[in-house]
């Protein structure tokens, strides 16, 4: 009889320990996992929201940069100048040059360039005239509201005397030389709004 309580005691400790780990296996592991990946989720999370003052601040900050980028776009438009309008800027370029005192010996528009949204216009350009006249005209010319790049000056003492004769013809005397490249931005009228 012992040895049947033994034989009993022994079959309840294996149908035990099958029940134990089959629950391990079937239940408690996979609820461990979960238990893992909800707390990594939420660890995630967390961290989300703690770094979101961050990126709302980042948030602010690309917001008024699209703001300033899109008035300066809204500006630059208004005043950039259509491939009908450019002989009136560069008359108003030679009238500048009249105004600052300087004499224009080389003017030379070039075809413009065309791009996807607009067009430039390299213009090389040779004037003469006393050393604060030629500075005069070059600060003029960048306060324009177009937009003109000034890609190249040279500036250089001529040696020869600069005179007007009774005929009309110049001829030097202590005046400065400055040869430029410039470059004029159009807007592209076939893709503006």
């Amino acid at each position: 009889m012992k040895q049947k309580a033994n034989h009993k005691s022994w079959l309840l400790i294996l149908v035990l320990i099958t029940i134990l780990v089959g629950y391990v296996a079937i239940s408690f592991v996979p609820q461990s996992r979960r238990i893992t990946n909800l707390h990594q989720d939420l660890l995630a999370k967390q961290d989300f929201v703690t770094n979101s003052a961050h990126t709302i601040t980042q948030l602010k900050t690309v917001e008024e940069q699209l703001l300033n980028t899109t008035a300066y776009n809204r500006t630059w438009t208004k005043h950039a100048p259509h491939a009908g309008e450019i002989s009136i800027l560069l008359g108003k370029i030679h009238a500048l040059a009249r105004t600052s005192n300087v004499e224009i010996d080389h003017f030379d528009p070039e075809p413009a360039e065309k791009y996807d949204r607009l067009h430039r216009l390299p213009i090389e350009m040779v004037y003469n005239g006393q050393l604060p006249s030629v500075f005069k005209f070059l600060s003029e010319l960048e306060q324009m509201p177009q937009t003109i790049w000034i890609k190249k000056v040279t500036i250089e003492k001529e040696n020869k005397n600069r005179l007007k004769t009774e005929n009309g013809l110049s001829q030097n005397r202590g005046f400065t030389r400055c040869e430029m490249d410039l470059a004029i931005f159009m807007d592209n009228l076939e893709i503006s709004n």
